[in-house]
């Protein structure tokens, strides 16, 4: 591993969570995880938190770590992986460029609520809010015709709340500069 983002496969048919497959050792070096349309950051305290819970099987995920070192995943030790369902949210493209707006709270947001990111009046992601921490997805342009008009390097992208009761709300904040693989926390 490098200082910076490091794109690593998870070897082992058995899925496992994060705090399971990465050595004790090395954990506190490595601050994110991303992969297809989710993402984990770690706390201070050690806490994971975001929708990314599990590694899987022939899946890559960009470790961001803070220093170089050289490691393996640890071998999964139970049958399943428990993990918490997260209502994917339609709307928008996957794309190989992503940012991720972690949102430790929002005032009056309801568990069911939805925050979509958007980018040139483009919803560009969305996540139901989980509660503390929950990530939102930001997709950015990657030279597709999919992606045309998602974020680019250095634009700020626009968050608004749906209501289960059908208000769309805009979030007004500091809201950090999109870049790819970014990890913000709000």
């Amino acid at each position: 591993m490098s200082e910076g983002s490091n794109l690593v496969s998870y070897p082992f048919e058995v899925s496992n969570g994060i705090s399971e497959a990465l050595p004790n050792q090395y954990e506190e070096f490595i601050t994110a995880i991303i992969g297809q349309g989710s993402a984990a950051s770690q706390l201070p305290n050690g806490v994971w938190v975001g929708s990314l819970q599990i590694l899987e099987k022939n899946n890559g995920y960009w470790l961001q770590s803070v220093a170089p070192f050289s490691m393996s995943f640890v071998e999964p030790q139970n049958e399943l992986a428990r993990t918490t369902a997260i209502n994917k949210i339609e709307g928008f493209n996957q794309s190989s460029e992503q940012a991720f707006y972690f949102f430790k709270e929002i005032e009056n947001i309801e568990v069911g609520d939805v925050i979509y990111s958007y980018c040139n009046d483009i919803i560009v992601g969305g996540r139901e809010w989980i509660g503390e921490y929950t990530d939102v997805p930001a997709m950015g342009f990657d030279n597709e015709e999919y992606s045309i008009n998602y974020c680019e390097a250095n634009t700020i992208p626009i968050f608004k709340v749906n209501k289960l009761n059908g208000d769309l709300i805009e979030l007004k904040g500091d809201i950090p500069k999109w870049e790819s693989n970014g990890i913000f926390t709000i």
